[in-house]
Order: C-alpha cells, then structure tokens, then sequence
C-alpha cells in the first residue's frame, strides 16, 4: 500500500507520523516550493507542481497515480492526525486502521473506504456502512480511473464521494474505529499553523462550488446549498439511490 500524506506549511507535524504509520513509510506530497521545509524534518517528498490555491486536489491525484501505476492501493491522509481508537476505547497506530480498511476493500465491490468524523468510541456501532459520506482526513483507495475534481476544490472529498456512489454503488465507512484530526478537534478554536481550513478565500468558495457540484451530476437525488447566516454548506444527498453505472463520469475529469 502506497502510504500518503497530503500538507501544506506543516512541515513540523512530519514526527507526529513516525510511529503511528509503522510499518509503512509514509510519503508527503506538498506543494513543490516546500519541498526543503518537509526534508529538513526527515520526511520522503513527493513534490507536487504549484497550482492555484487550494491545490490538495492536485496532490491527492498525484498520489493516486503514482501507487496506481504499480498497482498498490493508495491511503491519502490529512496532516493533522491526533488519535485512533479501536472500539473498545484503546489507541491503536493509524497504519491498523489503513490495514483494516485495505482488507474491506479487498473483500468488497467498491473502491474507496474512510471514515465518518466520529471521535467518541461511545457512538461507534461495530457495523460499517457502505454508503455516505467519508471524511477526506483519511482514505485507502483500490486502483480504478476515477480522480478527483480540481475544480471542487475544498470540497473535494464531497465531490469523490458522490462519483464513487454514481459509478460504483457506494464507499464502505467505517464505523469500527475512532479518528480525531485536527479539523474535528475537541477545541475548534484552537487554530494550527499551514493548512487549507479556515482560510477567508475557503470561505467564498463554498456556494460556487456547491452549485458546481450540483450542476455537474445534474441528479435530483443530489442538493447542495450553503446556510448564509450559519456559514456552513448543506447537502441532501440520497446516496443509496445514485449508482448509475451505465455512466463512466469521464467527462468531469
């Protein structure tokens, strides 16, 4: 499995990955400009061709194509991992739940597995879904051609999620294990340096690219809008209803 980690002006969080991944060698894909910053803290750069910001879409393909190209399932990974906890409460090395979802993949029809953002074991059900919306903190990919929408941009993994649905049925979503990354932190005001969240730009985005989205896949079963006052997106996404497998979605990419 190709092990990848998708950052941006986090050079520093490169030790949090040491032990946690072992076995695997966790390769960083970051901007190529940065390139230097990440080698001087010990980490393997794959540099990533400068693009308009936000550029983790780009990165997350360039990691997809180099482990699909020799065949190897790809696990793309935020750069602010806090914990993993299996579900009886005890903290587990991240590289456990990649193996756990490799094995899913590898006995399932679908091609994408992840996680929902639930960080209490209390509220893990033991039984995993095979519809939803997996956060993009954390992914294993099996090889096909689907990539994801540079032009999602920040929504991005939403956007993976729904073309994984129309191609292939669904994503399998774990429900076993609890992961906490920074964006989902106990403290949200609690702001880190570098990343892509919380930008002012992040912001303004938002309702064009929900309207992107929408537009794109042209489905009544997929909605999107953005709550102005509360300032967060809202999706209505019938997700068991949107396998169309006649459609190869090769013209989105």
């Amino acid at each position: 499995m190709h092990v990848t980690i998708q950052s941006f002006g986090r050079p520093k969080n490169v030790s949090i990955y040491t032990d946690t991944l072992e076995p695997y060698t966790p390769v960083w894909y970051v901007p190529e400009s940065q390139t230097k910053d990440y080698e001087s803290e010990g980490a393997i750069v794959f540099p990533v061709p400068e693009q308009e910001y936000p550029m983790k879409s780009y990165q997350l393909n360039a990691a997809l194509d180099e482990g699909f190209s020799r065949d190897q399932y790809v696990a793309c990974i935020d750069d602010d991992f806090k914990f993993c906890r299996n579900n009886d409460g005890k903290d587990v090395k991240l590289s456990e739940f990649l193996d756990y979802l490799k094995g899913k993949l590898e006995a399932s029809r679908f091609y994408m597995a992840g996680f929902m953002g639930i960080t209490n074991t209390f509220w893990l059900s033991g039984k995993d879904r095979e519809y939803g919306d997996a956060w993009g903190a954390c992914t294993v990919h099996k090889p096909n051609p689907l990539r994801y929408d540079v032009k999602a941009k920040i929504l991005e993994d939403m956007d993976m999620n729904i073309a994984q649905h129309v191609k292939y049925g669904g994503v399998i979503i774990n429900h076993t294990y609890a992961l906490n990354f920074q964006m989902v932190a106990d403290n949200p005001k609690k702001k880190q340096e570098g990343g892509y969240t919380g930008n002012t730009k992040r912001q303004e985005m938002q309702e064009q690219i929900l309207k992107r989205i929408e537009d794109k896949y042209n489905d009544p079963r997929i909605r999107m809008r953005y709550n102005q006052p509360v300032g967060e997106k809202v999706q209505d996404v019938q997700w068991k209803k949107l396998w169309r497998p006649e459609n190869t979605l090769e013209e989105f990419f």
